[in-house]
């Protein structure tokens, strides 16, 4: 079988929803040649669906959607989906994939998005626990100025008072 009847393979098993069996069909197309018009779209758009059907404890893994490493930073998940979109949009020269191209495009959106919360979430809480530590360090350096300057802290000084 040569690629080009693999490619046409796997368009009829994606076609009928076997997104399975279109990978092994289109990853064999793209190792006889990988130049094949539309066969890196084909395998980009397959991979994103198949990863998205895989969820772990009913939400998709978005590091696998994208191929990446859990513990990857956010600069290296932006390039990746990046990469991901473009290989989607570029190989435009075979348009028998249909409405399947703009779900997989809503899936990167949608990756791209939660990223993005999640990085502002983790960006606030670090904000939050930076105004914690300092405003603690404040109170402990005013409290240690106080203490030993021989004087009680502001508290037992408010009480020992009399008037």
């Amino acid at each position: 079988m040569g690629a080009r009847s693999e490619k046409a393979m796997a368009l009829e098993r994606y076609k009928v929803g076997d997104f399975s069996g279109a990978k092994v069909s289109a990853f064999n197309a793209m190792m006889m040649n990988p130049f094949l018009n539309g066969v890196t779209r084909l395998n980009t758009v397959l991979d994103v669906l198949l990863c998205v059907q895989k969820k772990i404890n009913r939400e998709v893994d978005w590091h696998a959607v994208l191929s990446v490493d859990p513990r990857a930073d956010i600069a290296m998940i932006q390039r990746r989906n990046k990469e991901l979109l473009l290989s989607i949009i570029m190989d435009d020269g075979d348009n028998s994939l249909g409405s399947r191209t703009d779900e997989a495009k809503k899936i990167l959106d949608d990756c791209r998005r939660y990223f993005a919360m999640k990085t502002e979430r983790e960006f606030v809480k670090s904000d939050v626990n930076k105004e914690q530590i300092m405003k603690s360090n404040s109170e402990s350096r005013a409290q240690a100025r106080v203490q030993s300057r021989g004087g009680s802290t502001l508290a037992e000084g408010v009480a020992s008072t009399t008037y």
